[in-house]
């Protein structure tokens, strides 16, 4: 049995017994799929109490506990006027700053640098996509892991994505990434009850 907050101070005591039946969630018009290719989705958390923190799901790979896809929406903060122009570039390095204080303080953490920033365009259909994305190493112990982290304005929300994944594996799943971005962004912006 392991604890599970799900809101505030309120904590949830879940027993993993046996496969979880998967949900999809719709929350400010953004779909959260049951599967994206072969993740299927684990948790959800939902700021009930402080809703502008808006909800994540986290994917995994069955049978893979290493490798991790969670994807957000949240309000963009009014005082973050570039986001209102479509610049995700510091809700990024805000979301940066965020995983390296998480990670040194919470987690046996040896070693974390950003291997490379920068501007993120791609297609989706007929609609681009242009966001900011960071690449992350974090030694915990002797282990290298890469971190990906995508963000991407949508109306007047944020979609971020991070991919976390033992080093190990990068050379099979890297060619893989985009276009699990891409499928992600595809099923998440199909209108309710399909296209």
């Amino acid at each position: 049995m392991k604890p599970k907050r799900i809101s505030g101070s309120i904590w949830l005591l879940v027993l993993v017994a046996g496969p979880v039946k998967a949900q999809s969630w719709r929350y400010a018009d953004v779909n959260f799929p049951v599967a994206l290719d072969t993740f299927v989705s684990q948790s959800t958390f939902r700021w009930v109490g402080r809703p502008r923190l808006g909800m994540s799901l986290t994917y995994v790979i069955p049978g893979d506990d290493a490798t991790e896809l969670t994807v957000y929406v949240y309000p963009i903060r009014s005082e973050d006027t570039v986001a209102t122009h479509g610049d995700a570039s510091s809700e990024r390095d805000i979301a940066l700053e965020e995983i390296r204080t998480y990670a040194k303080n919470y987690r046996d953490l040896s070693e974390f640098h950003v291997d490379s920033v920068g501007a993120f365009a791609l297609k989706v259909g007929g609609r681009s996509y242009s966001g900011a994305y960071a690449a992350m190493l974090m030694r915990f112990d002797k282990t290298p892991v890469t971190s990906l982290l995508y963000v991407f304005v949508r109306n007047r929300t944020y979609l971020k994505f991070r991919l976390s994944y033992l080093e190990s594996a990068g050379p099979a799943l890297r060619p893989h990434i985009v276009p699990l971005i891409q499928q992600a962004l595809a099923i998440i912006e199909e209108p309710p009850g399909g296209k």
